[in-house]
Formats: C-alpha cells, sequence, structure tokens
C-alpha cells in the first residue's frame, strides 16, 4: 500500500471478507484450509454471516483478533483513502484545494489530542455535507 498509496492510476477500495455461501471456498472449505464453516445469527434483513476455523491456522476468535490488529496497522491508509474519496466527490471547490495528507495529518493529531477530535470531525462533515450537496443536484 505505501508504494501506490499516493498514486492516480490506483484505487483502493477497502472491504471486509465474508465467506459467501454457494462460492467455491465455502462449497469446498477444505481445499481453501477453511474449516468448522458456521453460520452467525445476524438480524432478519442483515446478510447471512458465517465464522470459521483455519485448518493450519487459528481458531476463528484468532482470526478475528488478527483482522483487528491488520485493522489497527492499515487504520492511516483506510483513513487516507476515506478522505481522498471524500475530497475527490466534493466537487470543484475550495475542498479540493485541500490535501487528503493534511486530513490525515489532522486524524492523527485527533487520535493523540482529544481536544483536537472535534475540530477534525466539523471538518470532515463539512466535507461530507459538500459531497451530499452534490449527490442530491445530481
Amino acid at each position: 500500500m505505501d508504494r501506490y498509496i499516493d498514486s492516480d492510476m490506483v484505487v483502493f477500495l477497502p472491504q471486509r471478507f465474508l465467506l459467501e455461501p454457494q462460492s467455491l471456498m465455502f462449497d469446498h472449505p477444505d481445499r481453501y484450509g477453511l474449516s468448522n464453516v458456521t453460520r452467525v445469527q445476524a438480524p432478519i434483513f442483515e446478510r447471512e454471516q458465517y465464522i470459521f476455523d483455519e485448518i493450519q491456522g487459528p481458531h476463528h476468535s484468532g482470526i478475528t483478533e488478527r483482522n483487528d490488529d491488520h485493522r489497527q496497522m492499515l487504520a492511516p491508509h483506510l483513513e487516507l483513502i476515506r478522505y481522498r474519496n471524500l475530497l475527490n466527490s466534493a466537487g470543484k471547490s475550495s475542498l479540493m484545494r485541500l490535501i487528503p495528507r493534511l486530513l490525515l495529518r489532522s486524524w492523527k493529531i485527533s487520535r493523540r489530542f482529544p481536544m483536537f477530535q472535534g475540530i477534525h470531525e466539523k471538518l470532515v462533515r463539512r466535507i461530507e455535507l459538500r459531497r451530499a450537496e452534490i449527490r442530491e443536484q445530481l
């Protein structure tokens, strides 16, 4: 990610992994190193979700823990992607001149110093409102 995060030619679309019914991984979990595939109870209008163990790896709780660790490691990159997407869809205005890395810096400062969190959140909300206005116009 570090290599391509600043490239205008690469677009990152972060998503979380869901084991999908009727997929090859679901139908043949042993081929893909999965075992103990179990459906998780979800609200009626939510997607089906499954937990699983890795055959030569952690139990599903260990997988969840590993995913949380990875999410923490990727948090700055994911925030930068979010700010780029926000600014790219905010239209041609003074907001476009904001550098996504400045927003990332603001996010990092707000995590260390809670008194700056409100300022950062207001700035991001302003961009989100501008984005919503543009979408309504479309």
